[in-house]
Protein backbone atom coordinates (compact mmCIF):
# COMPACT_ATOMS: atom_id res chain seq x y z
CA UNK A 1 0.00 0.00 0.00
CA UNK A 2 1.13 3.14 -1.06
CA UNK A 3 1.28 6.48 0.84
CA UNK A 4 -0.99 9.65 -0.16
CA UNK A 5 1.30 13.03 -1.35
CA UNK A 6 0.38 16.61 -1.47
CA UNK A 7 2.17 19.72 -2.25
CA UNK A 8 3.91 21.70 0.10
CA UNK A 9 3.64 25.62 0.11
CA UNK A 10 7.07 25.15 -1.64
CA UNK A 11 5.73 23.06 -4.31
CA UNK A 12 7.62 20.14 -3.28
CA UNK A 13 6.09 16.92 -2.69
CA UNK A 14 5.77 15.65 1.00
CA UNK A 15 3.25 12.51 1.98
CA UNK A 16 0.05 14.14 2.82
CA UNK A 17 0.37 12.14 6.93
CA UNK A 18 3.81 14.07 6.73
CA UNK A 19 2.32 17.82 5.51
CA UNK A 20 -0.54 17.48 8.06
CA UNK A 21 1.73 16.59 11.04
CA UNK A 22 4.20 19.76 9.96
CA UNK A 23 1.34 21.96 9.35
CA UNK A 24 -0.71 20.87 13.13
CA UNK A 25 3.03 20.47 15.14
CA UNK A 26 5.40 22.12 13.48
CA UNK A 27 8.84 20.31 12.02
CA UNK A 28 9.31 16.96 12.43
CA UNK A 29 12.61 16.69 14.32
CA UNK A 30 15.16 14.47 12.76
CA UNK A 31 15.80 11.07 13.67
CA UNK A 32 11.90 10.56 14.09
CA UNK A 33 9.10 9.77 11.61
CA UNK A 34 5.10 9.76 12.00
CA UNK A 35 3.70 6.52 13.03
CA UNK A 36 -0.03 6.10 11.63
CA UNK A 37 -1.88 4.79 14.89
CA UNK A 38 -4.38 2.19 13.11
CA UNK A 39 -1.77 1.12 10.90
CA UNK A 40 -3.76 2.71 8.19
CA UNK A 41 -1.42 4.74 5.73
CA UNK A 42 -4.33 6.06 4.08
CA UNK A 43 -5.92 7.77 7.24
CA UNK A 44 -4.20 11.03 7.86
CA UNK A 45 -6.11 12.40 10.15
CA UNK A 46 -3.85 14.09 12.54
CA UNK A 47 -5.40 11.91 15.46
CA UNK A 48 -4.06 8.87 13.60
CA UNK A 49 -0.30 10.41 13.68
CA UNK A 50 2.28 10.21 16.21
CA UNK A 51 5.53 11.28 16.25
CA UNK A 52 7.79 8.42 16.73
CA UNK A 53 11.92 7.56 17.10
CA UNK A 54 12.98 6.04 13.51
CA UNK A 55 14.89 3.41 16.10
CA UNK A 56 11.52 2.75 17.44
CA UNK A 57 9.50 3.01 14.34
CA UNK A 58 11.94 0.50 12.26
CA UNK A 59 11.72 -1.39 15.34
CA UNK A 60 7.99 -1.69 15.66
CA UNK A 61 7.51 -2.58 11.99
CA UNK A 62 10.36 -4.77 11.38
CA UNK A 63 9.01 -7.13 14.01
CA UNK A 64 5.71 -7.11 14.14
CA UNK A 65 4.43 -8.95 11.50
CA UNK A 66 2.86 -7.96 8.60
CA UNK A 67 -0.76 -6.90 9.21
CA UNK A 68 -3.10 -7.88 6.42
CA UNK A 69 -6.32 -5.97 6.65
CA UNK A 70 -7.97 -7.32 3.66
CA UNK A 71 -8.12 -10.95 5.16
CA UNK A 72 -8.19 -9.65 8.84
CA UNK A 73 -5.37 -11.89 9.96
CA UNK A 74 -1.95 -11.64 10.96
CA UNK A 75 0.93 -13.28 8.06
CA UNK A 76 3.69 -15.15 9.51
CA UNK A 77 6.05 -14.33 7.01
CA UNK A 78 9.63 -14.93 7.20
CA UNK A 79 9.12 -16.80 10.26
CA UNK A 80 10.21 -20.57 10.60
CA UNK A 81 7.36 -22.25 12.47
CA UNK A 82 9.47 -22.22 15.48
CA UNK A 83 10.59 -18.70 14.89
CA UNK A 84 6.80 -17.80 15.06
CA UNK A 85 6.10 -20.18 18.50
CA UNK A 86 9.49 -18.37 19.94
CA UNK A 87 7.72 -15.03 18.76
CA UNK A 88 4.21 -15.64 20.42
CA UNK A 89 5.99 -16.93 23.83
CA UNK A 90 7.76 -13.19 24.15
CA UNK A 91 4.72 -11.47 23.84
CA UNK A 92 2.68 -10.52 27.53
CA UNK A 93 -0.06 -12.31 27.43
CA UNK A 94 -3.53 -10.34 26.44
CA UNK A 95 -1.52 -9.76 22.99
CA UNK A 96 -0.41 -13.44 22.62
CA UNK A 97 -3.91 -14.37 23.50
CA UNK A 98 -5.81 -12.02 20.69
CA UNK A 99 -3.59 -13.33 18.28
CA UNK A 100 -3.05 -17.03 18.95
CA UNK A 101 -7.27 -16.98 19.29
CA UNK A 102 -7.54 -15.26 15.80
CA UNK A 103 -8.47 -11.52 17.90
CA UNK A 104 -9.82 -8.59 15.15
CA UNK A 105 -7.19 -6.88 13.86
CA UNK A 106 -7.89 -3.94 16.03
CA UNK A 107 -7.83 -5.25 19.73
CA UNK A 108 -4.41 -6.83 18.30
CA UNK A 109 -2.91 -3.16 17.56
CA UNK A 110 -4.55 -1.90 20.55
CA UNK A 111 -2.42 -4.58 23.30
CA UNK A 112 0.53 -3.95 20.76
CA UNK A 113 0.88 -0.34 20.96
CA UNK A 114 0.11 -0.47 24.58
CA UNK A 115 4.06 -1.69 24.46
CA UNK A 116 5.29 1.30 23.40
CA UNK A 117 3.28 3.73 25.24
Amino acid sequence: MRYKYCCDENGGVLSEHRYNWICYNGKIPKGYHIHHKNWDRLNNGIENLMLMSTKLHCRLHHFFPILNLRVKHILKLGYSEKGYENWLRDLPSPLREHIVNGGRICDIVNEWDKLWT
